[in-house]
């Protein structure tokens, strides 16, 4: 047998070379742009390296013990330092962290010898493990899964690098290895699910409820505009349309009568009858079931049904903005709510399962009135991660994805030509919540304080490249009912330290370390918001605000902030079509469950305002009236809006027939067709 002391500069020169292409690897990927967030990683490899190799010079040297004992030594030195080594990798996801993120337990390998593994070093990982006690005895088996490991290694460098450089790649091995490809196993390369005629689209984040008569979130809304019809719906300017009601007229103030389409159906196959429309807004209205969208239809008197296609709203009270209320998905009569399980819907899309860590999945409804989806099978994957979403985009497992790729990724997407980018006018806002019950953030001037400290048009242009507008109200600037001539809150950290010591939060150490207030900032685990939180964070530390930056799981996060426990939050206003979104955000008895109004935000002036506007039938009555609603707002700031970010959508160039509107709207998906490539090579020709 061969002496391992033999053995031993093999292993080490391998474990170097491993330690050298790390280290380039990672230069390499700094310089492109990637970000470590956890930059201790590099250093753990290298100590565990190092001791790797130490623990075989320990086997190598011969010391002048029996060599029984030297060998279980090194063994179980070995056996500790490689299980260390290999958590590592498991629980960092990655020898570095990039903006490109190679994580374990996602298949990033799709073709090739190792498109059956979750990870390309696994499975030398497992031979180790398993052969240990075999290859200290054989070490030339040793010195060959050396160059394994360092092969595999090498392998995982390249299909990294290729999907930062925006190509994916999948190289084979050298020959040597074959033996291991052949137990990962071998077989063709799977298809990309554009191939098989199913659209797959990727969401940041997973809905939490997607039942019409209690979701909030913007996830669990967009998968009900696929999947369940409302009696009205909107175009892009906001104005109702027909949906399942082929028509409505209104004889007088306090009365809406609506008239169903002929065959309406549920996705079960149960007919839609007007009885299925009383009960979804009685079962709202019901103080019972405690909906957050029963303060919206508090002006309902009484529901009436003539016939099976007839329903006829009776209002206490003319209601202006009654007919954008009426866009609420309809569900089959005495339908409970059964937690996460989504009722059925009578839109174009069923779903057919619902996973809240994963995805949902949906198929064409062949009764919807409108026909049948020409796309059958649509896939709702919840991705968090916007490095893991890029990346899907890139290798074709997500074909999809609006709003959903990080604005400095966008000139990357369309490098390949596969992938298509359309830009289209945002109503979406973003916004700073307050809590204003908490002590400091209760006075105004610390508030506006806040908001004179951050750098808007620098967020705006670094993180957003270009691609969001600058805002003074929540309501989107295309409303009818915006106001162009609001002030703004320019970026001005002198006056905002003024400010705070107007209000009894002075530098306690001049130019020290000391800061005037702590503040918590709740966010969720978005990459862009939690880059937008750092900027924010940096910038109220300039003027001596110290901020605890707390990045949640979505379902956590927006439950937070519904139960008021906060200080600051950011989120995005929505799908906001009509200006009553101010009672229902900011009226002093609009807050949760029964409205939005989270901050606990009272002003008398505000509420009338609001209350005369739900009122008014004069659309240019009520125009001056939320034009007075927003010049308060934007003095008191019980919210400070930022910026309407643009829509943004990236999709398979096969994906056609989706229309862009303002409120991010998913509905146009029923009309989406895949197409065949146009730039496909041609296959042949008459004959």
């Amino acid at each position: 047998m061969i002496s391992l002391a033999w053995v031993a500069p093999v292993v080490a020169a391998q474990r170097l070379s491993e330690l050298w292409l790390c280290r380039r690897n990672r230069l390499r990927l700094l310089s492109r742009g990637g970000r470590e967030v956890r930059p201790d990683t590099y250093k753990v490899m290298v100590s565990l390296h190092v001791l790797f190799l130490a623990s075989l010079s320990l086997e190598s040297y011969p010391w002048r013990v029996p060599e029984d004992i030297r060998t279980w030594t090194c063994l179980a030195a070995l056996a500790v330092v490689t299980a260390l080594r290999y958590w590592a990798i498991a629980s960092l996801g990655m020898y570095w962290n990039t903006r490109v993120v190679v994580v374990p337990g996602t298949r990033l390998v799709r073709a090739g010898p190792y498109r059956s593994l979750r990870h390309p070093n696994y499975l030398v990982i497992v031979l180790e493990f398993l052969l240990l006690p075999l290859l200290m005895r054989a070490p030339v088996t040793l010195v060959l899964f050396s160059l394994a490991n360092l092969a595999v290694l090498r392998q995982r460098i390249r299909i990294e690098e290729a999907a930062l450089e925006e190509i994916v790649r999948h190289r084979l091995l050298p020959w040597f290895l074959l033996p291991i490809g052949l137990l990962a196993g071998l077989g063709c390369a799977q298809k990309l699910p554009i191939e098989e005629g199913r659209m797959v689209i990727a969401l940041p984040g997973a809905p939490v409820n997607v039942d019409p008569r209690v979701a909030t979130d913007a996830y669990g809304e967009q998968i009900l505009q696929m999947t369940h019809a409302s009696l009205v719906s909107r175009d892009a300017a906001g104005e109702p349309l027909p949906d399942l009601a082929q028509r409505w007229e209104s004889p007088d103030p306090l009365t809406y009568r609506f008239h169903l389409r002929p065959g309406l159906r549920f996705h079960d196959g149960r007919p839609l009858t007007s009885a299925d429309v009383r009960y979804t807004f009685a079962w709202i209205l019901d103080a019972a079931n405690r909906s957050p969208h029963r303060g919206l239809y508090r002006h309902v008197a009484a529901i009436g049904t003539p016939d099976a296609r007839t329903v006829v709203f009776r209002l206490s009270e003319p209601f202006a903005p009654f007919l954008s209320t009426m866009v609420r998905g309809i569900v089959p009569a005495e339908s409970p709510a059964r937690g996460y399980a989504p009722p059925v819907g009578a839109g174009p899309y069923r779903i057919d399962d619902l996973s809240p860590d994963g995805e949902a999945v949906l198929s064409a409804f062949d009764g919807y009135y409108g026909g049948s989806p020409p796309i059958r099978s649509v896939t709702v994957k919840f991705v968090p991660d916007s490095n893991v979403r890029f990346l899907e985009l890139k290798m074709g497992s997500v074909n999809f994805t609006l709003n959903g790729v990080d604005p400095d990724l966008l000139p990357a997407a369309s490098l390949s030509g596969r992938l298509v980018v359309e830009e289209g006018p945002g109503g979406n806002v973003t916004y700073l919540g307050f809590h204003l019950r908490d002590r400091a953030l209760s006075d105004a001037r610390v508030r506006r304080a806040i908001a004179l400290a951050i750098d808007r048009e620098t967020i705006v242009r670094t993180i957003w490249k270009g691609r969001a507008d600058l805002v003074s109200s929540i309501l989107p600037p295309g409303s009818w009912a915006h106001d162009p001539d609001l002030p703004a809150a320019p970026y001005d950290p002198a006056r905002a330290g003024r400010l705070l010591d107007d209000a009894g939060f002075p530098d306690p150490d001049g130019d020290g370390p000391l800061p005037r207030l702590r503040l918590t900032y709740k966010t969720s685990q978005n990459e862009v918001r939690r880059r937008v939180a750092t900027v924010i964070q940096e910038q109220l530390r300039q003027v001596g605000i110290a901020v605890e930056i707390q990045s949640l799981e979505w379902g956590t996060f927006f439950s937070d902030i519904k139960k008021g426990n906060f200080q600051i939050y950011s989120l995005t206003w929505v799908g906001i079509s009509d200006p009553d979104i101010f009672h229902h955000a900011f009226h002093s008895r609009s807050g949760p469950p029964d409205g939005a109004n989270r901050g606990g935000y009272s002003d008398v002036e505000v509420d009338r305002l609001t209350e005369s506007a739900r009122l008014e039938p004069s659309r240019e009555k009520r125009r001056a009236m939320y034009r007075r609603v927003q010049r308060i707002l934007a003095r008191d700031l019980p919210v400070f809006p930022m910026w309407a970010g643009r829509n943004l959508l990236v999709r398979d160039r096969r994906l056609t027939g989706f229309r862009l509107t303002p409120d991010e709207s998913y509905a146009p998906v029923r009309a989406m067709r895949i197409v065949p490539d146009p730039v496909a090579p041609s296959t042949g020709g008459p004959r």
